[in-house]
Parts: C-alpha cells; sequence; structure tokens
C-alpha cells in the first residue's frame, strides 16, 4: 500500500503572460502526479493580451484580481485553494518534466 498523496494548489500570478504561459501549464499537467490530486489556480492582474485564453485550454480555474499588486493576487490565490498544499509559481517558471 503506497503512501497517501495531498492535494496540491498551484497558484499562479500573471499579468502579459501569452509567452509563458503554455509552457508553464504543460509542464504542471504533465507531471508524474495524480491529476486528480492537482488544482491550478491561475490569478490574473487584468491581462490585456491572451494570457487567460491560452490557460483556458489547461483546466484552470482563473480569478481576476485587478489590483496589480503580487501579494494581494497571492492572497486571493490562496482563499479560493482547496488544497493541502500550495505551491507558487511565476508563469516563466517552467517544472522538470
Amino acid at each position: 500500500m503506497g503512501k497517501r498523496k495531498p492535494f496540491i494548489s498551484v497558484i499562479i500570478i500573471v499579468f502579459n503572460e501569452s509567452k509563458n504561459i503554455a509552457q508553464c501549464l504543460s509542464r504542471v499537467r504533465n507531471q508524474q502526479y495524480p491529476k486528480n490530486k492537482i488544482e491550478i489556480i491561475l490569478v490574473d492582474d487584468d491581462s490585456t493580451d491572451n494570457t487567460v485564453e491560452i490557460a483556458s485550454k489547461y483546466r484552470v480555474k482563473t480569478i481576476r484580481s485587478g489590483f496589480r499588486n503580487c501579494e494581494r493576487a497571492k492572497s486571493i490565490g490562496i482563499q479560493h485553494a482547496k488544497g493541502e498544499l500550495l505551491l507558487f509559481l511565476d508563469a516563466d517558471v517552467f517544472l522538470v518534466k
């Protein structure tokens, strides 16, 4: 019998990250971890590019912040997170496959 795997909330704060968001989300989704044990929360700070549109293809929960304050956006992500563990990523951080 294996160890119980905790539910993880991956929180990504974004503002105009259309160049990076697909690779970032793809790497999160391709981890060797049960897919039903990961939620991705994208906190968008009023992007003016197509960051949110790109992210929607990766089954993420998108929340609009609009405060243009990274720490406040993190707090908003935490409020919506259901995970036992929280992982904060920047959109230009790509997890190893």
